[in-house]
Protein backbone atom coordinates (compact mmCIF):
# COMPACT_ATOMS: atom_id res chain seq x y z
CA UNK A 1 0.00 0.00 0.00
CA UNK A 2 3.02 2.30 0.20
CA UNK A 3 3.84 4.79 -2.53
CA UNK A 4 7.06 3.73 -4.30
CA UNK A 5 8.87 6.78 -2.85
CA UNK A 6 7.86 5.74 0.66
CA UNK A 7 8.90 2.16 0.00
CA UNK A 8 12.45 3.30 -0.82
CA UNK A 9 12.69 5.12 2.54
CA UNK A 10 11.15 2.23 4.50
CA UNK A 11 13.59 -0.29 3.00
CA UNK A 12 16.43 1.45 4.85
CA UNK A 13 14.77 1.02 8.25
CA UNK A 14 14.65 -1.99 10.53
CA UNK A 15 12.38 -3.52 13.14
CA UNK A 16 9.91 -1.40 15.08
CA UNK A 17 11.14 1.83 13.47
CA UNK A 18 10.17 0.52 10.03
CA UNK A 19 6.79 -0.78 11.18
CA UNK A 20 5.83 2.45 12.96
CA UNK A 21 7.09 4.66 10.10
CA UNK A 22 5.08 2.67 7.56
CA UNK A 23 2.03 2.80 9.85
CA UNK A 24 2.33 6.58 10.03
CA UNK A 25 2.43 6.88 6.25
CA UNK A 26 -0.57 4.58 5.79
CA UNK A 27 -2.53 6.57 8.40
CA UNK A 28 -1.62 9.82 6.62
CA UNK A 29 -2.68 8.44 3.24
CA UNK A 30 -6.02 7.34 4.71
CA UNK A 31 -6.60 10.76 6.31
CA UNK A 32 -5.84 12.54 3.03
CA UNK A 33 -8.22 10.20 1.20
CA UNK A 34 -11.01 11.11 3.65
CA UNK A 35 -10.40 14.76 2.71
CA UNK A 36 -10.65 13.85 -0.99
CA UNK A 37 -6.93 14.24 -1.67
CA UNK A 38 -4.87 11.69 -3.56
CA UNK A 39 -1.52 11.46 -1.85
CA UNK A 40 1.93 11.45 -3.37
CA UNK A 41 4.73 9.91 -1.33
CA UNK A 42 4.62 11.25 2.23
CA UNK A 43 8.30 11.46 3.02
CA UNK A 44 10.00 13.59 5.63
CA UNK A 45 11.62 16.98 5.56
CA UNK A 46 15.05 17.76 7.01
CA UNK A 47 13.67 17.80 10.57
CA UNK A 48 11.52 14.67 10.17
CA UNK A 49 8.32 16.60 9.48
CA UNK A 50 5.92 14.97 7.00
CA UNK A 51 5.80 16.65 3.59
CA UNK A 52 2.16 16.81 2.46
CA UNK A 53 0.51 17.99 -0.74
CA UNK A 54 0.06 21.76 -1.10
CA UNK A 55 -2.87 23.15 0.82
CA UNK A 56 -2.67 20.51 3.56
CA UNK A 57 -1.04 20.34 6.96
CA UNK A 58 -0.48 17.27 9.03
CA UNK A 59 1.35 15.48 11.75
CA UNK A 60 2.26 11.89 12.53
CA UNK A 61 3.01 10.16 15.82
CA UNK A 62 3.85 6.51 16.30
CA UNK A 63 4.92 3.99 18.86
CA UNK A 64 5.88 0.33 18.45
CA UNK A 65 2.31 -0.88 18.00
CA UNK A 66 0.28 2.16 16.96
CA UNK A 67 0.55 4.98 14.47
CA UNK A 68 -1.77 7.96 14.10
CA UNK A 69 -1.95 10.82 11.65
CA UNK A 70 -3.82 14.08 11.75
CA UNK A 71 -4.41 15.94 8.48
CA UNK A 72 -6.33 19.14 7.74
CA UNK A 73 -6.62 21.84 5.15
CA UNK A 74 -3.89 24.40 5.82
CA UNK A 75 -6.35 27.29 5.58
CA UNK A 76 -7.56 26.18 9.04
CA UNK A 77 -4.11 26.48 10.64
CA UNK A 78 -1.25 24.06 11.18
CA UNK A 79 -1.74 20.99 13.33
CA UNK A 80 0.23 18.62 15.51
CA UNK A 81 -0.46 15.26 17.13
CA UNK A 82 1.38 13.27 19.77
CA UNK A 83 0.85 9.74 21.03
CA UNK A 84 2.18 8.59 24.39
CA UNK A 85 1.91 5.30 26.23
CA UNK A 86 1.85 5.80 30.00
CA UNK A 87 4.51 3.68 31.64
CA UNK A 88 4.04 2.08 35.00
CA UNK A 89 7.39 3.57 36.03
CA UNK A 90 7.19 7.34 36.51
CA UNK A 91 10.07 9.30 35.06
CA UNK A 92 11.49 12.35 36.79
CA UNK A 93 11.24 14.80 33.86
CA UNK A 94 9.02 17.50 35.37
CA UNK A 95 11.74 20.11 35.78
CA UNK A 96 13.00 19.51 32.25
CA UNK A 97 9.64 19.73 30.43
CA UNK A 98 7.48 21.94 32.66
CA UNK A 99 7.57 25.66 33.28
CA UNK A 100 7.50 26.86 36.89
CA UNK A 101 3.72 27.45 36.91
CA UNK A 102 3.06 24.01 35.44
CA UNK A 103 5.37 22.31 37.92
CA UNK A 104 3.64 24.12 40.79
CA UNK A 105 0.26 22.89 39.54
CA UNK A 106 1.51 19.29 39.19
CA UNK A 107 3.03 19.40 42.67
CA UNK A 108 -0.31 20.61 44.09
CA UNK A 109 -1.93 17.34 42.97
CA UNK A 110 -1.91 14.13 45.03
CA UNK A 111 1.42 12.31 44.60
CA UNK A 112 -0.08 9.49 42.50
CA UNK A 113 -1.26 12.06 39.91
CA UNK A 114 2.13 13.77 39.43
CA UNK A 115 3.39 11.42 36.71
CA UNK A 116 0.12 11.19 34.71
CA UNK A 117 -0.27 14.99 34.77
CA UNK A 118 3.36 15.49 33.71
CA UNK A 119 2.96 12.99 30.87
CA UNK A 120 -0.20 14.68 29.59
CA UNK A 121 1.44 18.13 29.66
CA UNK A 122 4.51 16.69 27.89
CA UNK A 123 2.28 15.18 25.20
CA UNK A 124 0.31 18.39 24.66
CA UNK A 125 3.56 20.33 24.30
CA UNK A 126 4.85 17.84 21.74
CA UNK A 127 1.68 18.39 19.67
CA UNK A 128 2.00 22.18 20.02
CA UNK A 129 5.61 22.11 18.86
CA UNK A 130 4.70 20.02 15.82
CA UNK A 131 1.95 22.51 14.95
CA UNK A 132 4.38 25.43 15.41
CA UNK A 133 7.17 23.94 13.29
CA UNK A 134 5.80 24.98 9.87
CA UNK A 135 5.84 28.58 11.11
CA UNK A 136 9.17 28.73 12.96
CA UNK A 137 11.20 25.97 11.22
CA UNK A 138 13.25 25.23 14.34
CA UNK A 139 13.30 23.11 17.47
CA UNK A 140 10.93 24.59 20.05
CA UNK A 141 11.99 24.02 23.66
CA UNK A 142 9.67 22.73 26.37
CA UNK A 143 9.72 26.04 28.23
CA UNK A 144 8.45 27.97 25.20
CA UNK A 145 4.84 27.03 25.94
CA UNK A 146 2.75 26.94 29.07
CA UNK A 147 -0.38 24.78 29.25
CA UNK A 148 -3.27 25.05 31.68
CA UNK A 149 -4.73 21.59 31.34
CA UNK A 150 -8.45 21.06 30.78
CA UNK A 151 -9.30 17.40 30.23
CA UNK A 152 -12.89 18.26 29.25
CA UNK A 153 -12.14 20.74 26.49
CA UNK A 154 -9.43 22.88 24.98
CA UNK A 155 -6.48 23.57 27.25
CA UNK A 156 -5.25 27.15 27.56
CA UNK A 157 -1.90 27.64 25.80
CA UNK A 158 0.45 30.59 26.27
CA UNK A 159 3.51 30.82 24.03
CA UNK A 160 6.91 32.23 25.07
CA UNK A 161 8.79 31.81 21.81
CA UNK A 162 12.49 32.53 22.20
CA UNK A 163 12.80 33.66 18.59
CA UNK A 164 10.01 36.23 19.01
CA UNK A 165 8.15 34.61 16.11
CA UNK A 166 4.46 35.21 15.79
CA UNK A 167 2.19 36.23 17.24
CA UNK A 168 0.31 32.94 17.16
CA UNK A 169 -2.82 31.57 18.73
CA UNK A 170 -2.50 27.97 19.87
CA UNK A 171 -5.12 25.54 21.11
CA UNK A 172 -4.68 22.00 22.34
CA UNK A 173 -6.74 19.06 23.52
CA UNK A 174 -6.00 15.75 25.14
CA UNK A 175 -7.79 12.52 24.24
CA UNK A 176 -7.52 8.93 25.38
CA UNK A 177 -7.53 5.87 23.12
CA UNK A 178 -7.69 3.03 25.61
CA UNK A 179 -4.69 3.66 27.86
CA UNK A 180 -2.91 5.87 25.27
CA UNK A 181 -2.64 9.64 25.57
CA UNK A 182 -3.31 11.43 22.29
CA UNK A 183 -2.77 15.16 22.18
CA UNK A 184 -3.77 17.44 19.33
CA UNK A 185 -2.89 21.06 18.70
CA UNK A 186 -3.69 23.75 16.17
CA UNK A 187 -1.72 26.94 15.60
CA UNK A 188 -2.98 29.98 13.74
CA UNK A 189 -1.09 33.15 13.00
CA UNK A 190 -2.73 35.89 15.09
CA UNK A 191 -4.27 38.74 13.12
Amino acid sequence: QLHPGERVVAEHMNGHRQVSWVGGRLATRRALKILGQKSPAVTGGPHGEPILPGGFTGSISHKKDMAIALVARAVNGTIGVDLEIPSSTPRNVGEKVLRTEELEWVNSLPQERHWPATLVLFSIKEAIYKALFPHVKRYVGFHEASVKLDINGPSEVTLFLEGDEGPFNAEARVHWIGDRVVSTARVLRAK
